[in-house]
């Protein structure tokens, strides 16, 4: 688009260097144009070009960018279907046939893929669920037990350690609903796939996991170190204010003598005649 713009100006207003840069823009585009003629109209390069990542855990994000991909080849399909007066892109009707269905067998693949991964996510979400269940129980009794009693450090440890899993657990299932609210909206979006019971539930399960993860956070604060950070932030504030009103004390002090000494010089001076009578004695000596 940017080159067909710039192709469209008048030259003769053109420097050098500016002849330059659209020539290499020109070339660049050219090239990459035969690169995606080459990928589309070779079923082996289009394949491999739509692979998807062997070392990657597949989730719905893998699914979704290998469909939108394939998208994007077919949208250039369809470019390429538009110039057949370039002798140079030339498609005849069996390759584009072929071709397009190619993409759209890989499109239709990646939204089954992820049909399967979000019926995965569902049966994922249940099993947590009932894991956090059993892990809350546990952290409502601990809980009990570290208020009304005093812990040993060892204890203390173990419980915060307990806290620790517990909050793993609620995340893991923040992010599996992060994802079937994901997933849902893209099937909703491509596939026409209506799961308003499973989003409602994803969402209200979301909800009631960022609570939890804001609770498991409290308890945190009654650490020793966090104890003995606060104390000696404290004592060092303290210090700090007292420094400061011992200096400003100073100052004050400073000021009040300055202003004393500014008084003192501005005093106006009163003459008695005491020097005028003893200077008129002395001339009539």
């Amino acid at each position: 688009m940017l080159l067909n713009k710039l192709e469209h100006l008048d030259k003769r207003l053109l420097d050098k260097n500016s002849h330059l840069l659209l020539a290499q823009l020109r070339n660049e585009v050219k090239t990459k144009q035969n690169t995606q003629y080459n990928t589309l109209t070779n079923p082996i390069l289009l394949a491999k070009a739509l692979e998807l990542s062997k070392d990657k855990r597949p989730t719905l994000k893998t699914f979704k960018s290998a469909y939108f991909s394939a998208r994007k080849y077919q949208f250039m399909l369809e470019s390429f279907k538009t110039k057949q007066n370039d002798p140079t892109y030339k498609l005849n009707d069996n390759t584009y046939e072929l071709v397009s269905k190619q993409l759209q067998d890989y499109q239709n693949t990646m939204l089954l893929l992820a049909k399967e991964r979000l019926l995965f996510l569902e049966q994922d979400l249940k099993q947590k669920e009932e894991e956090f269940e059993r892990a809350k129980e546990h952290y409502v009794k601990s809980l009990k037990h570290y208020r009304e009693t005093s812990l040993s450090p060892k204890e203390k440890q173990g419980f915060l350690k307990q806290i620790k899993q517990f909050s793993k657990i609620s995340k893991d299932i923040l992010y599996t609903c992060n994802e079937i609210i994901g997933a849902n909206r893209f099937l909703t979006h491509y596939d026409n796939l209506n799961l308003e019971k499973v989003l409602e539930h994803a969402k209200d399960t979301k909800l009631e996991q960022k609570e939890i993860q804001a609770i498991t956070k409290e308890p945190n604060n009654d650490e020793p170190w966090i104890e003995f950070g606060k104390k000696e932030q404290a004592r060092a504030k303290a210090h700090y204010q007292a420094m400061l009103e011992k200096e400003k004390a100073k100052e004050l002090a400073k000021e009040q003598n300055n202003a004393q000494k500014e008084v003192k010089k501005e005093m106006p001076t009163i003459d008695y005649g005491y020097t005028q009578n003893t200077l008129s004695k002395s001339r009539r000596r």
